[in-house]
């Protein structure tokens, strides 16, 4: 599930009480060569399988069982004095992403790794449940817990879930609701660093053209009408499928090897898988699969409701587009031979991209090729902070408000002393320069992600780093009319060396010109040595 994370200068599904007041017209302005960026915080799907065999260690099946582990009573222990890894042959791709959670008890002594291939995920030294992410490039295979020698302490459980995130769509409208660009995790727009995505919308990258638009999201877990994937299309187990054969005795439907085999000694055999998640009637979806190991004269035959694809009678690779009139779909496979059968692997499922329908949709923006009167406000945290990711996501939130910097102040702080001959001399002077960012006609969530800038570890006006000179945000001044609010942020540059200290006795004097010094009544200058000057008058 992708979740919306709060205080970004992007919003989803606003709510707004426009009672008296609106926000209606609001257009947050991007000009050419901006690129917003907005985060959502995702979860392994309900649907998403959970590609771990015999998690549960109901048996040693499917595990190997290396030096001093022991595989009974549904769990698996290690004991001291030889260290030993206990695998499984989890299928992990690089394209996909994966959480894995374990749960530890009974630990006395040492330590067991967690690695997926020979990557390490994480080392655990204590009784819990832990959560681990794998994503990317792997080195090596499966899942293994390495223990160390001294490690004494039991793995209750083992579940490995796979993220459908790489199915999530945004799609960029404009006003009149027509799509203008569908993004996916296959063009470059998206960071995913789970449990974080994030999206970047290169305003000018994207070839848009200047006008008004707004950011719908397709979620992977919500999945309206089956319009991303099948649930369970991935066909890890059968959880997800209805299976029915005319004849147990004759023909079978198994699921393995995230393959379906069909198999009749029957002459009049036939089966059916059938899918549990729902379709939209009228839907139009697209299915791809392909058939091996045919025999006999079984034929293939994909149906969304009752409308009929195409009946396969030969080993290929197909594809076929339904408008479906009903809310299931099957594969439906006969024979009249026997023996007969198939195999039907590589199965994807989708709806076509012109009936996407989103299920959040963003703030309105007005893209133009220069906007007059605002700058860019953009801030990071060296760490993920504020509920939203920074560490290594490339996360920058960012927005163009209508804005004037103006000189505010000097804050200057010094310590004085005066000698016995009256000499006096600043013995420590620091000074700095203050601005006030005026911002104008903002709408609440845009405030929120201000609000934060007197938290950020490093926030800029356009390119340069400022500082928050006050530790609380001044108030938010409403308008009249509308929902939007202005305010006064009081800041300074990041860095301004204005230091001065007086650490010894040492006396610097300086001269004055006689041509750089001239009295207001005209009179002549008459200068003595350093700055000791004689003022003549007639």
């Amino acid at each position: 599930m992708a979740n919306y994370i709060p205080f970004q200068p992007v919003i989803f599904n606003e709510q707004t009480d426009e009672c008296l007041l609106n926000t209606s017209n609001y257009l947050m302005p991007v000009q050419s060569g901006d690129k917003t960026q907005f985060q959502l915080k995702i979860e392994p799907c309900a649907s998403s399988p959970d590609i771990v065999s015999n998690g549960n260690f109901s048996s040693s099946t499917d595990w190997s069982v290396g030096s001093n582990w022991a595989i009974a009573g549904n769990e698996a222990t290690h004991t001291a004095g030889v260290g030993g890894t206990l695998t499984q042959n989890v299928p992990f791709t690089s394209s996909l992403y994966y959480r894995i959670i374990v749960g530890f008890s009974n630990i006395t002594s040492g330590s067991c790794a967690v690695k997926c291939g020979l990557l390490t995920r994480g080392t655990v030294s204590a009784d819990g449940v832990y959560e681990f992410e794998q994503s990317g490039a792997l080195l090596g295979t499966g899942l293994n817990f390495v223990a160390s020698s001294d490690f004494q302490g039991v793995i209750n459980y083992v579940s490995v879930l796979v993220y459908k995130v790489d199915k999530l769509k945004c799609i960029i409208y404009d006003l009149q609701g027509n799509q203008q660009i569908i993004l996916d995790n296959t063009d470059g727009y998206f960071s995913i660093k789970a449990p974080y995505l994030t999206v970047t919308i290169d305003w000018t990258a994207l070839g848009l053209a200047y006008g008004c638009y707004y950011i719908g999201v397709c979620d992977e877990c919500t999945n309206t009408c089956s319009q991303l994937y099948l649930a369970g299309d991935d066909w890890y187990n059968s959880n997800f499928w209805t299976k029915t054969v005319n004849n147990n005795a004759t023909t079978t439907f198994t699921l393995s090897g995230n393959a379906w085999t069909y198999a009749s000694t029957s002459g009049t055999g036939w089966g059916r898988i059938v899918s549990q998640a729902n379709l939209c009637n009228g839907r139009t979806y697209k299915i791809s699969y392909k058939v091996k190991g045919l025999t006999g004269d079984a034929t293939v035959t994909p149906k969304c409701g009752t409308t009929s694809g195409t009946t396969r009678t030969t080993n290929g690779t197909y594809t076929d587009t339904i408008v479906s009139n009903g809310t299931t779909f099957e594969f439906y496979v006969a024979s009249s031979t026997n023996p007969s059968g198939l195999i039907i692997y590589d199965f994807t499922f989708s709806g076509i991209e012109s009936q996407l329908t989103s299920d959040y949709y963003s703030n309105k923006f007005s893209y133009k090729e220069t906007w007059d009167c605002t700058k860019m406000i953009s801030a990071v945290c060296n760490e993920n902070s504020f509920g939203m990711g920074f560490n290594l996501t490339g996360f920058i939130p960012r927005v163009r408000v209508e804005s004037k910097i103006i000189l505010s102040h000097y804050p200057q702080t010094r310590v004085k002393t005066k000698d016995s001959l009256g000499a006096k001399k600043v013995d420590y002077f620091t000074g700095d320069k203050n601005w006030r960012l005026k911002i104008l006609r903002v709408p609440e969530y845009v405030m929120d992600f201000l609000s934060l800038l007197t938290g950020f570890d490093h926030w800029y006006i356009d390119s340069d780093e400022f500082f928050c000179s006050e530790d609380e945000m001044a108030e938010p001044k409403p308008n009249k009319f509308f929902n939007v609010y202005d305010i006064d942020i009081e800041c300074q540059k990041q860095t301004m060396q204005l230091v001065n200290k007086s650490c010894t006795d040492n006396t610097n004097s300086g001269t004055i010109d006689s041509e750089q010094v001239y009295m207001s009544s005209g009179n002549t200058v008459t200068m003595s040595t350093g700055l000791q000057v004689t003022l003549s008058t007639h």
